[in-house]
């Protein structure tokens, strides 16, 4: 994992020159070690509700997961799909582990990144190593591209992206932001009610 502080830091979802350069950065650390990697940003943003964003970003047929703690106040919101991995078998859950140990070796997050919202890998198994009638792979292990995360009245937006050597920084960084801007407009078009309720 790399955070190298001269990386120019996203102050805000509308800085779409700072998320190019950024980009370029992590193509330029590709292109070094010969090795795709994954670029993640994370902009603290207005509260918004996760499952709301699931809504509006979420693509047919991609994964997306939801977890809520009330006693903490936490929820993370798992949407599409950057990386995704899947296997069977007796060492199904030392090949997962594998995929996400080499795959952080080759994180780069921007020098703004939140403690409290890190990118994640989410994984889901089956009960038996071999599932050759469910539509379920024993196991599964997935980097989403979009991670929303609500602690309490803090919210963060982590985007989660593949940049290569061949990668066009230009067009990646302005799709990426385009995305942005959806989740920007959630803030002003939803109505937000309390997401965690007092548990009797």
């Amino acid at each position: 994992m790399l955070c190298q502080p001269s990386v120019p830091t996203l102050s805000s979802p509308q800085d779409c020159k700072q998320l190019y350069r950024f980009v370029e950065f992590c193509k330029q650390q590709s292109l070094i070690d010969h090795h795709p990697k994954i670029a993640s940003v994370t902009l603290g943003i207005p509260v918004v509700d996760p499952l709301q964003v699931i809504h509006d970003l979420r693509q047919p047929d991609e994964l997306h997961f939801y977890i809520e703690n009330r006693e903490e106040g936490r929820a993370i919101a798992a949407i599409n799909t950057t990386l995704v991995h899947q296997s069977e078998g007796a060492q199904r859950f030392a090949a997962a582990q594998e995929f996400t140990q080499n795959w952080f070796q080759h994180l780069i997050m921007d020098a703004e990144h939140l403690p409290w919202a890190m990118p994640q890998f989410f994984s889901n198994f089956t009960f038996f190593d071999q599932e050759p009638t469910s539509c379920f792979a024993p196991a599964t292990i997935f980097l989403p591209q979009w991670q929303i995360v609500r602690s309490g009245e803090q919210c963060a937006l982590v985007a989660n992206f593949l940049v290569d050597f061949q990668s066009n920084s230009e067009q990646l960084a302005l799709k990426v932001w385009q995305q942005l801007q959806v989740v920007n407009r959630l803030q002003h078009d939803c109505l937000f009610l309390p997401m965690f309720y007092p548990i009797p």
